[in-house]
C-alpha cells in the first residue's frame, strides 16, 4: 500500500486519523498550515511503527497545493490515500460575513479539498492503480446553525463533491466516500463551548456521549482499508446517533 496524504494532520481529528494510520505501520504525510504544530506531532508521532512526513501546505491556495504534490513526488512517495480534513470554521452572522472571508472558507474546505482529490486521482490513473479517498464533512451539512453558513455550505458541497467523484472515478478503482462527525471534543470545538455545554451536547445524543476524534479516526481507517473495497459514495455520520442520515 502507498502512503496517505492527510491534511489539517497537526491537531484535532486530523492528528488522530495521522496516528491512527501511523500505528499500523502507513506511511503518513502530515499536512497542515501550522508549522509549528507540525513540528511538533512529527515529535508526538516517532514512537509510532510507521513513518510519518510532515509538509506545511494551505490548501487554500492552489499554488502551494501544485507545490505540495511536486515536493512528494520529488521523493519518490507513490500516494494512494488521501484524507481532506482541513477545514475552517468562520463564526459570522449571514448578515455580517464579508465576501473575502466566505471565499476563504470555500477556498479550504471545498475547492482545497477538490484540487488535492484530483492531483491524487490523476496520479493513480497514471499509474493504473486503485486507491480511496475520504473527506472529512459536518454535521451542519445537513443540520446547519447559525453564525456558521459559509462552513455549513462549503461541508454539504463536499459531500456532494464526494458522490460526483465517486461515481466518476469508481471505475479506476478510486472509492470516495465521506464522514460526517458530530460534535467532537476538539480544540476548535471548545473555542465556543465549555464543560457545561458538552454536557448538555452530550445529553441529546442516544449513545450519551459525545464523540472524540479517535471515533473518527478509527472510521477513516476502516474506509481506507481493504475492508471497505465495496464502499464509495457514502457519507458515514460518526456522532453517536445525533444525526441520523
Amino acid at each position: 500500500m502507498g502512503a496517505t496524504v492527510v491534511t489539517g494532520a497537526a491537531q484535532g481529528i486530523g492528528k488522530a486519523i495521522a496516528a491512527r494510520l501511523l500505528g499500523r505501520g502507513d506511511t503518513v504525510w502530515c499536512v497542515d498550515t501550522d508549522t509549528d504544530r507540525l513540528a511538533a506531532v512529527a515529535a508526538d508521532f516517532s514512537p509510532l511503527p510507521g513513518t510519518s512526513l510532515v509538509r506545511p501546505c494551505d490548501v487554500g491556495d492552489a499554488d502551494d497545493i501544485d507545490a505540495l504534490w511536486r515536493d512528494i513526488d520529488a521523493t519518490g512517495t507513490q500516494v494512494s490515500a488521501l484524507v481532506n480534513n482541513a477545514g475552517i470554521f468562520l463564526r459570522s452572522s449571514a448578515l455580517d460575513t464579508r465576501l473575502d472571508d466566505w471565499n476563504r472558507v470555500f477556498a479550504v474546505n471545498l475547492t482545497g479539498g477538490f484540487l488535492m482529490a484530483q492531483h491524487a486521482a490523476h496520479r493513480l490513473v497514471e499509474r493504473g492503480e486503485a486507491g480511496s479517498i475520504v473527506n472529512v464533512a459536518s454535521g451542519q451539512a445537513y443540520q446547519p446553525h447559525s453564525r456558521g453558513t459559509a462552513y455549513a455550505a462549503s461541508k454539504a458541497g463536499l459531500t456532494n463533491v464526494t458522490r460526483a467523484l465517486a461515481f466518476e472515478w469508481g471505475p479506476f478503482g478510486i472509492r470516495v466516500n465521506t464522514v460526517v462527525p458530530g460534535l467532537t471534543d476538539t480544540a476548535q470545538s471548545r473555542a465556543t463551548k465549555n464543560d457545561e455545554d458538552f454536557a448538555a451536547a452530550a445529553a441529546t445524543v442516544p449513545l450519551r456521549r459525545l464523540g472524540t476524534p479517535e471515533d473518527v479516526a478509527a472510521t477513516v481507517a476502516f474506509l481506507l482499508s481493504a475492508d471497505a473495497r465495496h464502499i464509495t459514495g457514502q457519507a458515514l455520520a460518526v456522532n453517536g446517533g445525533r444525526l441520523m442520515l
